[in-house]
């Protein structure tokens, strides 16, 4: 069952949702799924209807800003991404008594670290190509351009935010030329021109994140990703300690898996979410 729904976010923002309700009673709670900065919903593809054919129920909306969202355009700060996740939990809580699990993607998953640190109704999260250090998938040009501004905010903090120039390169995207003229005539990149450089962009750490987590982790690396290889993704996972915590590769994939192989992504999503459900109930702990 699938229907569009309004979230209230950010600053009153209207975010534009889609609810994958599936009536099945299941031990695994529902699933937020994170887009990446300057992307959208969109992004996802079919992966959220795979979930739900699978038996979970799957929230998708766009951040404040993004895709058919309220909020300026390519902005994204920590209100943002912590107050448009938490408007996804109290619209779940809404639906039915549980807890939810998140799944970032790329900067997303900043959120999905973020609001698993800090929010009691997550009781899990997946960061897939997440990035050790924000800026870390951006060209050496941009990388400067970020390094040197965030030097600067350091120094100078009265400085306001900028805007950098974005171009989306959808074969850096995809391992298979096919997949990013598929993700270009979706186009869920496309909207996005600029890119604001802001105080929370430029000092985000993962490792710093995660190191506060006591909650199971799933790290989700992409094989032939080329902006987060699957060594950044691994030492994530390395410098935590959690007994629920995993590690996969999603094989013959760039870095947006949602296209190039959304069934093998979702095997390993809902089998670390079953997983996960199955310790906590035998712990008479059950994710509720």
């Amino acid at each position: 069952m699938k229907s569009e729904v309004i979230l209230k976010g950010y600053a009153g923002n209207k975010l534009h949702g889609t609810w994958y309700y599936n009536k099945n009673v299941s031990r695994i709670p529902p699933i937020v799924l994170l887009h990446g900065i300057f992307t959208d919903s969109r992004e996802f593809g079919v992966f959220p209807e795979i979930l739900c054919a699978k038996g979970m129920s799957v929230l998708t909306f766009d951040f404040s800003g993004h895709g058919k969202s309220e909020g300026i355009i390519s902005y994204i700060d920590r209100k943002i991404h912590m107050e448009d996740t938490l408007a996804a939990s109290r619209f779940i809580s809404g639906q039915q008594d549980s807890g939810i699990i998140l799944l970032g993607h790329s900067f997303g998953a900043f959120a999905a670290a973020l609001s698993a640190k800090e929010a009691d109704t997550v009781k899990a999260a997946i960061l897939l190509a997440p990035q050790i250090k924000s800026g870390g998938s951006l060209s050496p040009l941009k990388k400067i351009i970020f390094n040197t501004f965030g030097i600067l905010y350091n120094i100078l903090p009265f400085l306001p935010d900028i805007y950098i120039r974005n171009s989306v390169n959808y074969n850096k995207l995809f391992y298979n030329p096919q997949n990013a003229l598929k993700a270009e005539e979706i186009g869920f990149a496309s909207p996005m021109k600029n890119i604001k450089i802001c105080r929370y962009a430029i000092g985000l750490n993962n490792q710093q994140i995660i190191c506060h987590i006591n909650k199971p982790l799933l790290f989700i690396a992409c094989e032939k990703d080329e902006q987060i290889p699957v060594r950044n993704v691994r030492t994530l996972y390395e410098s935590t300690t959690g007994e629920f915590n995993k590690f996969e590769v999603v094989e013959g994939a760039g870095h947006s898996p949602f296209i190039e192989a959304p069934n093998q992504l979702a095997n390993i999503v809902y089998n670390f979410c079953e997983s996960i459900s199955l310790k906590y109930s035998d712990q008479n702990e059950r994710i509720r």
